[in-house]
């Protein structure tokens, strides 16, 4: 999965920046570019602390409440 995603980062926005923090319960991270929240990445953790899914939110519909 890390892979993937950092293989994909050409299609990131310049200046992309970020913040650790937990989204419902989860790790997860707010990614800002020029001051707007761009997406919001979450991690599901198996019981063996593995990850099992990936949630990466684009919808700018869905963005609007995240600080």
């Amino acid at each position: 999965m890390a892979g993937y995603l950092c293989s994909v980062t050409w299609a990131w926005p310049a200046g992309l920046d970020r913040r650790l923090t937990e989204i419902n319960g989860a790790p997860g991270a707010v990614l800002y570019t020029d001051g707007s929240t761009w997406a919001v990445l979450c991690l599901d953790i198996n019981g063996d602390n593995r990850i099992q899914a990936v949630h990466l939110i684009l919808n700018p519909d869905k963005l609007t409440g995240v600080r």
